[in-house]
């Protein structure tokens, strides 16, 4: 009878705790959710409404999203790479991976497309629930260290209000998905243990597949917590589930390997060289440095402007909690420990092997740098990531989760503490308020449909021309912002005419490495065909050519046939 007592006592409890754990979730992810309608509106969130994607602050990467999104939505259905499109690559095909128009969400809406309108974009809703699932899980894992709902959910906004969101979500849209990084340090702290063999397995494939689905940046913090939470779960246990262990592997390989060539991740040929490593990397003062970012404090120093990737700066409210907690936890030695010392040991190996990688093999420091040399095998390993900058994100969010929840325990009458983090979470907004009114004045206002070009010629071109072949400036597309411009210009300019395009802005700039030997190849055989629109995004005519050029909307043009 008491056997059967403590059963149910146990069951309750269980209960009990995921209600708990689900409110939590549901309040800071709702706070999260309230902090984005309030910075970029509820325009955003129409589907039937784009041209906010047109004249974002960072539109050139918003529209590469969104044309990759049209040209896929259009194509027709390729199999087995279902995510192969037409006209965008012609006349080659390309995988919609390649435009970072979040695969997951484009095949989803693909299927769908007959039921929804002809104007239909998700990146609003996208941001808007990458958002909801920050706040949730940041709140779960402060609840689990504090055991407060009220403080787990105020506390949450340091990490989905932070600049690092606020200054991704619209820009590099995909990556805005940091509820991935955060579910994944949850499950290694807390989960790993909880959880039975099939139930680990299916959670850890479930969250490579929304990695690799959403963008592959994403992978290497799966993979590595992963790791680590059976390595907690081996040094925690006197006796590991090695059974455990491998099915997770297992799982984890078995669908990272099938979704990286399903979603044609190996489609083409796609070069690795390592040129830039380093440029997009972690400067060891990012903990210091506000890229300007602060109305408090200037930028520091930096090797490269790319180096905002690895942008850590906490904010100075974090920073004097942090100062509060040190001087609490000096004063008395008797405060709980939030985990075991095991724990706390891999919880630092973690840290700074993601420190180390972020950082890559260029060593900086302010302005001051040391190049590593390493064997080429290992460049180009690391450079699949070449934006390593990026990986110190783990750290930034367990390093914002683990002050607050000490703070907390150090404070002995709780409401001050409740009280404090109000107070500070005022003054973290206020310190990045230029920023956040920067977003707010771009993204609530109304903006009209966008008009690629002006001069009237362009419409006769569209009656009568069926493809645009680009012919030059290929890489200016990567490094000069008109010659982008223009080219994504032209790519809205395909779609809407229903004409076809060779090349345009890819995630990945070999593609466009490949085009230039196929032009190069037609100009030399001198069989141009009429149906064409050459575009030479350098500005120089071909001599030896009997091509008629004009320049239209700063764009020069060659045709078979006069205007």
């Amino acid at each position: 009878m008491m056997t059967d007592m403590k059963s149910v006592r146990r069951k309750i409890d269980k209960v009990a705790g995921d209600y708990s754990l689900n409110t939590v979730f549901l309040l800071g992810g709702l706070l999260a959710f309230v902090f984005f309608i309030l910075v970029y509106g509820v325009r955003v969130l129409d589907p039937q409404y784009d041209a906010w994607l047109f004249n974002g602050l960072n539109h050139e990467d918003l529209m590469q999203h969104y044309s990759g999104w049209l040209f896929y939505r259009k194509s027709s259905w390729h199999f087995p790479l279902f995510t192969l499109m037409d006209d965008i690559n012609y006349p080659n095909l390309l995988p919609v991976v390649f435009t970072d128009s979040i695969p997951l969400f484009a095949v989803t809406f693909k299927i769908l497309s007959p039921l929804l309108p002809a104007t239909f974009q998700y990146f609003g809703i996208y941001g808007a629930l990458s958002y909801y699932l920050l706040g949730g899980f940041s709140a779960v894992i402060i609840y689990r260290l504090t055991g407060s709902k009220v403080y787990s959910a105020i506390t949450s906004l340091f990490c989905s209000a932070s600049i690092l969101m606020l200054i991704r979500v619209f820009w590099h849209t995909s990556l805005s998905a940091h509820w991935i990084v955060v579910a994944c340090i949850y499950m290694m702290l807390f989960k790993e243990k909880e959880w039975k063999v099939g139930k680990s397995a299916f959670y850890w494939g479930l969250m490579i597949f929304f990695a690799v689905s959403i963008h592959p940046y994403f992978v290497p913090f799966v993979a590595a917590s992963l790791v680590f939470s059976l390595i907690i779960l081996s040094v925690e246990d006197d006796k590991p589930c090695y059974k455990k262990i491998f099915i997770d592997i297992l799982v984890f390989a078995a669908v990272l390997f099938s979704l990286y060539v399903l979603l044609g991740y190996n489609y083409g040929a796609v070069k690795n060289h390592g040129l830039y490593l380093g440029i997009y990397s972690f400067n060891y003062n990012g903990f210091f440095n506000t890229f300007g970012y602060s109305m408090l404090f200037n930028g520091l120093p930096a090797i490269h402007w790319g180096q905002y990737e690895g942008y850590c700066y906490l904010g100075f409210p974090i920073y004097v909690i942090l100062a509060v907690t040190v001087i609490l936890h000096l004063r008395a030695r008797d405060t709980e420990a939030l985990f075991p010392k095991k724990k706390r040991i891999v919880l630092i190996v973690y840290s700074i092997a993601f420190i180390v990688f972020a950082g890559s093999n260029v060593l900086s420091f302010g302005d001051h740098y040391i190049k590593v040399p390493l064997p080429r095998f290992i460049l180009s390993l690391w450079s699949l990531f070449r934006a390593t900058g990026r990986m110190i994100w783990p750290v930034f969010y367990l390093l914002i989760m683990v002050i607050m929840s000490s703070f907390y325990k150090h404070i002995k009458k709780k409401r001050i503490a409740i009280l404090a983090c109000i107070l500070c979470l005022s003054l973290q907004m206020m310190e990045y308020l230029p920023e956040i009114m920067t977003v707010h004045n771009c993204y609530s206002v109304h903006h009209e449909e966008y008009a690629p070009f002006e001069d009237n010629r362009w419409e006769k071109i569209s009656s009568e021309y069926e493809h645009i072949c680009i012919c030059s400036g290929f890489l200016d597309i990567y490094s000069d912002y008109d010659v982008k411009d223009h080219c994504l210009d032209l790519e809205l300019f395909a779609y809407r005419n229903d004409m076809t395009i060779n090349v345009s802005f890819y995630a990945r700039d070999n593609y466009s490495e490949n085009v230039e030997a196929d032009v190069e190849a037609m100009f030399a055989s001198g069989e141009l065909p009429e149906d064409t629109l050459f575009v030479f995004l350098d500005g120089e005519e071909r001599p030896d050519t009997d091509l008629n050029y004009y320049e239209l909307d700063g764009i020069l043009i060659g045709l078979k046939e006069t205007l």
